[in-house]
């Protein structure tokens, strides 16, 4: 039986207590600009999917591993590293670290002559980009009261939101620029390039200009510390198996949504190429304008409806709305992917991006549960799951099911068609699973925060 909605538990910190309203979202507006330019700077790749299999002759499934698993490896894997660091040094240094490395590797893809030069330039962005989420989440969550946390990260996360649509909209014009001109551009310095390599190195260089703005900003002070001194990461996967049923539902849905997202954003642009006929330069402005207003309005529209049923007291909120969100991912997914007319495929695409964005929530859930000296390093576990789960597995599944069960890479919407009812219906099933867990988490946090 579902449990009642309960009144709040006061928290020590009150609102004056933490950052003025001004510095704290001065600190996300940052954020959001530096994660719109990480995501510019890993997704811009799915604008050029066919250039880039034609130039360095290879397949799908290669694609699908420069577009998720390289990026995923580095990712997740470095993450743990540097969320250690997190809990231990100043975050806003660590953050402008992460934005000069993945900003030279960015640029460093456009140099690539090969399948494996460009595979390891593609490993170094995942490696940059691992530095900032966790550092990011640590510092939200000192900046801002837990009720307000989800609204906060969801901000945040729209710049992801934003980052999809700039890929899509300067992807497309300049690859539309770069073909009508019938040739290699030549650039001082470097020589010769393919367009897809121009368009790697002019989104990639700006990058280690934007890391300067972290500093516009004070490292917040830490706050909801459970004991004293520094924990590493035998405490922290302790605090983990404490909780198991409910890291073990949140890791395992998250992910299969987070696999229904890179799977879905990365073969998009190719089934609209492929299916509809549409040139580059017509996909990328409606995929900029769609995921610029249909995701973000979801994101902060689920961060401010989560954060309303936090302030009430219902306090597994983050999964009780993930159920249902699954579902209708799963359906919308499975009628619009499969759609052979373009308009039902972007009545139900238009729907399914509302609803699939869930970076706020399933970052807040974690940060909300766990104590400050402990929030980096189970953010970056987190970060770690998610990301091989989600960024590593779903171009693949997508171009699996492409490949191997269809034979037909006409069909990939069909392919994702079926990956969104498999992995929507199994993260379903998993934060059902895990509501009561998600209750219990957040009564121990509220017991000793």
């Amino acid at each position: 039986m579902d449990a009642q909605p309960q009144p709040p538990r006061a928290a020590p910190a009150t609102r004056e207590e933490y950052p003025s309203p001004l510095v704290a979202w001065s600190a996300v507006a940052v954020l959001f600009i530096l994660g719109a330019v990480a995501f510019l700077d890993r997704q811009i790749i799915s604008l050029m999917v066919d250039d880039i299999r034609s130039d360095l002759a290879i397949s799908d499934f290669q694609i699908s591993l420069l577009q998720g698993f390289s990026f995923a490896l580095c990712y997740a894997v470095m993450g743990l590293p540097l969320g250690w660091l997190v809990d231990r040094f100043p975050r806003r240094q660590i953050i402008f670290v992460g934005v000069i490395a993945w900003a030279i590797a960015a640029a460093a893809c456009g140099l690539a002559r090969n399948f494996w030069q460009l595979l390891f330039a593609r490993f170094g962005v995942g490696l940059g980009e691992a530095a900032l989420a966790p550092a990011a989440y640590s510092m939200m969550s000192d900046l801002f009261p837990r009720e307000r946390l989800t609204t906060a990260m969801s901000v945040f996360a729209i710049g992801s939101i934003f980052g999809q649509a700039i890929a899509f909209a300067i992807g497309g014009l300049v690859i539309g620029m770069a073909l009508s001109a019938e040739g290699n551009l030549s650039l001082p310095l470097i020589g010769d390039v393919r367009p897809w390599q121009f368009v790697f190195i002019v989104t990639g260089l700006p990058g280690v200009a934007f890391a300067l703005l972290v500093f516009l900003f004070p490292e917040p002070a830490r706050r909801g510390l459970r004991g004293t001194g520094k924990a590493g990461f035998g405490e922290a996967f302790r605090f983990i198996a404490e909780r198991g049923r409910f890291f073990t539902c949140h890791f395992l849905g998250y992910g299969a949504i987070a696999a229904i997202a890179y799977g879905t954003i990365a073969w998009v642009p190719a089934h609209l190429m492929r299916g509809f006929g549409w040139s580059v330069t017509q996909t990328g402005f409606t995929m900029a304008a769609l995921t610029a207003i249909a995701g973000s309005s979801g994101l902060l529209g689920m961060g401010m409806f989560v954060d309303s049923q936090m302030a009430r007291g219902v306090r597994d909120a983050h999964f009780r709305f993930a159920v249902w969100l699954s579902l209708i991912i799963a359906v919308c997914g499975a009628i619009g992917f499969a759609a052979s007319s373009v308009a039902l495929f972007f009545l139900f695409y238009t729907v399914f991006k509302l609803l699939v964005p869930i970076g706020g929530m399933a970052s807040a859930s974690v940060q909300i549960v766990t104590p400050n000296e402990l929030r980096g390093t189970v953010s970056a576990i987190y970060l770690f799951v998610v990301t091989l789960l989600g960024a590593g597995t779903g171009p693949t599944v997508v171009a699996t099911f492409t490949e191997l069960v269809f034979q037909d890479s006409a069909k990939v919407g069909l392919a994702m068609a079926l990956t969104c009812v498999i992995l929507g219906l199994f993260a379903a099933a998993c934060f059902a699973l895990g509501r009561r867990q998600m209750r219990e988490a957040v009564e121990m946090a509220e017991s000793w925060a």
